[in-house]
């Protein structure tokens, strides 16, 4: 289903800003946390990895790891 988006434009007929409905940018926004929170474990993640090659982190165990869950 497409969201019902409207479009402002100037005088040339350029976009300039757009009226989203709220249940439309609830869910974009959900949809932005979510995926920012996905990126910010994954760069956590490197840098862990650069860390633990750099000798400045400790290794853990994989139980310890899933311990830690």
């Amino acid at each position: 289903m497409q969201p019902n988006i409207q479009y402002l434009t100037n005088e040339q007929g350029s976009k300039t800003a757009a009226l989203v409905p709220i249940k439309e940018w609830e869910k974009i926004i959900a949809f932005y946390e979510y995926y920012t929170e996905i990126g910010d474990s994954i760069k956590r993640g490197f840098q862990d990895v650069k860390a633990i090659k750099s000798g400045k982190k400790q290794t853990k165990s994989i139980s310890t790891f899933l311990d830690e869950l």
